[in-house]
Order: structure tokens, then C-alpha cells, then sequence
């Protein structure tokens, strides 16, 4: 196992044991049980727990730019773009489901963590989009950058999986809707055409 492999199972176990313990009675001990690596493992890559969490957010970006790299692969296709991103970042979730619960039993951590990671999400899903992204009106007539429409994306993606009572099988639906070219129209025409604002 690669170093950078060892550090990735290691910040991997660490979210399962926040999800698990909760961020406040974790210890490094906690995350050597679920990373399955002995504490001297453990201080060869971290210095503490706190470093091992602060990674979280990088480590989350990281799976998510893997999994749209790999599915592009799979389908090159510029035309199935949309459905591909959109089926990666569920496939994503589905097969890291403390993810989505962190956000259930840790809500400020999950928080804080995907607001740390989100410039860097809008950056992978807007190169990944890009073909998409092209042929929507929104960008076309110049309302919209590239990233803008990215951070959109995003943001439903997001709340669709944080609001309750929402589920995964509505993602596609709702986020076709809103990219459609028969629906691209009503994006630009917002009150002043105002922009949306980039994420801070």
C-alpha cells in the first residue's frame, strides 16, 4: 500500500469514526479501529486527531473528482455528460454513506467541512460538466460562467440530500429540469439578471 493510500484509509476511518463516536469524544485510537492501522501507523502521516479531521474535506473532494474521472472514462460521450456526473456523484454517496450520515449525526462538522470543500467541488464538477455546461442558454447568452452554473448544480445536489424527506432517485429529475434547454430561458431571467455569487 502506497503512503498516500495509507493516509487516505486513514482519514477514510476517521470520518466512519466521527459518524460512529462524534466529533467531540473521538480519539486517535477511534480512528486507528476503523482505519484498521496501529497507532504508530497513525502518527507517521498525523500529528493529531485534529489534523486527521481538518482532511476530511480534501479527502471527500478527492473520492468525488476519482469517481467523475473514472465514469468519464467509462462514457466519453459530450451528449451524456449531465446523467453521467449526475449518476457518479450518487454512486458516490451510495457506496460512502457515512458521508450523508455525518451530515444526519454531525450537522455543524458536516458543515463546516463542505464549506471548506466547496471551492474545490465547484472546480471538479465544473470541468467535469463541461460539455453540458456548454450547451445550456444560461451559458451560451454569457448569464452564467462556467463555475456559476457548477455552484447551481451543486447546490442541488446538496440540498437535495440534506433537506429531509428528500432521496437520491430525485437528484436527476429535479437537476434535468432546471439544465434543460426548454428551461434554460427562465435561469436568465432572473430580477436584473442578477448573478449568482461564488461560493466564499
Amino acid at each position: 500500500m502506497s503512503d498516500n493510500a495509507t493516509a487516505e484509509r486513514i482519514v477514510g476511518g476517521a470520518l466512519r469514526a466521527v459518524v460512529r463516536r462524534g466529533s467531540r469524544k473521538l480519539s486517535v485510537s477511534d480512528i486507528c479501529d476503523e482505519a484498521g492501522v496501529a497507532r504508530g501507523t497513525f502518527y507517521r502521516y498525523f500529528t493529531s486527531r485534529d489534523e486527521v479531521l481538518q482532511e476530511i474535506g480534501q479527502h471527500f473532494s478527492a473520492g468525488v473528482a476519482s469517481a467523475l474521472d473514472a465514469a468519464i472514462v467509462a462514457d466519453p460521450v459530450p451528449e451524456h455528460r449531465l446523467r453521467v456526473v449526475i449518476e457518479a456523484i450518487m454512486d458516490n454517496c451510495r457506496a460512502n454513506p457515512e458521508t450523508v450520515q455525518l451530515m444526519e449525526v454531525e450537522p455543524a462538522f458536516a458543515l463546516r467541512y463542505l464549506r471548506e470543500s466547496f471551492p474545490t467541488l465547484i472546480g471538479v464538477v465544473a470541468e467535469a460538466l463541461a460539455p453540458a455546461i456548454e450547451q445550456t442558454p444560461a451559458s451560451v447568452d454569457g448569464t452564467h460562467t462556467r463555475e456559476q452554473l457548477a455552484e447551481l448544480f451543486l447546490r442541488v445536489v446538496v440540498s437535495t440530500l440534506m433537506v429531509p424527506g428528500s432521496t437520491g432517485s430525485e437528484i436527476p429529475a429535479v437537476i434535468e429540469s432546471v439544465w434543460s434547454p426548454r428551461t434554460g430561458p427562465t435561469l436568465a431571467a432572473s430580477p436584473a439578471r442578477e448573478r449568482i455569487r461564488p461560493a466564499s
